[in-house]
């Protein structure tokens, strides 16, 4: 980072991950993680901020042969059980991945699998460096119900039950159904990529035409083709979670220095094209400032025209290595999205949703049924400011230094605990 005081001040459990994902020579890497760890790490706190931040195989698999030696016995176990569990986890994922594959064709519905199996090894070459949970797969939205009666016949159950009427404002509103198979995996069946209060016009018509293929443990699995992944992926991490994990941003670094025929032209053209320059710009800039990697010309020039996008990564990093556990958290993200939103009609959109628009929770509060449907969106605000209220009162100081100068070292995130 060139204004490195947020990186410079992180505590060294989180540079030990961040040395992990930058791309070095290991020998160099070896020297930084061996003075880390003489210098005195909390293995707790580092256990549990590898498995959040979606890093732990990869942990394990650069401390195991970089500097074994430095890491206490016990530790060096618990993480190879760890990544022997994931490898285990993955692999039953990527059978599971076939079976749907296979039920779906058998049952003439066309289906694109997307970030699980695909991206490990679309991203990272390997299906056991990835950390993953769930598999992601995407239909045609007039196939939804009959995917969901197909599932359910063989055994998979669905996250919850909904009435009728319920059942249609749901497809209207959001995007995906979750479902868990007998075998314990969850599945994330998608009719598109985001709920609609998102904002992101994605052209799914267009991604059916343009699949390429991806070999997952010897079978060829049909997945987007890179340009779109990328944006979905910015659209999915970025929007949707804020960056919650440094994970993400390692995927899209892999993705970018595994395949340099990605055409970012078009990326930068489309992501204008719908809205989302801002947030694929922040999204570029924390890849390259994080791991290292070098970004297409065009790519640098454009995030150099662009004050904002540094203004926001600061606010990432924040999110990323001095909130954990912040009660404010949910309202700082909802003011990032915001900000990373250049058109005034896609943050309206976005907080009438947060505001009226009722969800599975306001619905399971009273049974009004379908000729009182239009209670549900008075009855979300008053939800709300009970569930919230308080907090949001609480936080209200910690808001309106939000964009003043931040001293990382006086967060309680940062105090180091042995």
């Amino acid at each position: 980072m060139k204004d490195s005081s947020l990186k410079d001040s992180i505590r060294p459990e989180d540079k030990l991950l961040l040395l992990c994902v930058r791309k070095s020579e290991d020998t160099e890497k070896a020297e930084a993680m061996k003075k880390l760890i003489k210098g005195g790490v909390d293995w707790s706190y580092l256990l549990e901020s590898s498995l959040r931040h979606g890093l732990m195989p990869l942990f394990y698999t650069k401390v195991s042969v970089l500097c074994p030696e430095d890491v206490p016995e016990d530790i060096l176990k618990r993480l190879e059980i760890s990544f022997r569990g994931n490898v285990l986890r993955n692999l039953a994922s990527a059978r599971e991945l076939f079976h749907l594959l296979d039920l779906f064709t058998e049952n003439g519905i066309s289906a694109i699998p997307y970030r699980g199996p695909t991206l490990a090894i679309l991203a990272h070459g390997d299906l056991s460096l990835r950390q993953f949970d769930d598999l992601d797969v995407l239909v045609r939205k007039e196939d939804v119900l009959r995917v969901r009666e197909v599932l359910i016949s063989c055994g998979f159950r669905t996250e919850f039950k909904l009435g009728e009427d319920e059942e249609r404002a749901y497809l209207k509103s959001n995007c995906e159904y979750n479902f868990y198979s007998e075998r314990g995996v969850q599945v994330e069946i998608h009719w598109d990529l985001l709920p609609n209060y998102f904002s992101f016009p994605f052209d799914l018509g267009r991604s059916w035409n343009r699949l390429r293929a991806v070999s997952v443990s010897g079978r060829d699995v049909f997945t987007f083709s890179l340009e779109d992944l990328f944006l979905i992926l910015c659209a999915h991490y970025g929007l949707k979670h804020r960056w919650e994990r440094l994970g993400w941003i390692l995927d899209l670094a892999n993705l970018i220095d595994s395949h340099k025929e990605i055409s970012w032209e078009g990326i930068l053209r489309e992501s204008s094209q719908m809205g989302i320059e801002r947030a694929t710009l922040l999204c570029l800039f924390l890849v390259r400032d994080l791991t290292g990697i070098e970004l297409h010309e065009e790519v640098s020039v454009k995030i150099e025209r662009r004050p904002v996008v540094r203004r926001l990564a600061e606010r990432a990093y924040r999110k990323l290595f001095y909130e954990v556990g912040d009660p404010a958290g949910i309202f700082k993200d909802q003011l990032l999205y915001l900000r990373m939103r250049e058109r005034f009609g896609d943050k309206i959109r976005f907080v009438y949703h947060l505001a009226f628009t009722p969800n599975v929770k306001d619905w399971g509060l009273l049974p009004f049924g379908s000729a009182w449907s239009p209670l549900y969106y008075l009855l979300r605000p008053f939800r709300l400011i009970i569930t919230y209220g308080l907090k949001l009162l609480r936080c209200t100081r910690g808001f309106k230094r939000m964009d003043k100068d931040y001293t990382p070292s006086t967060h309680p995130a940062n105090r180091r605990v042995y």
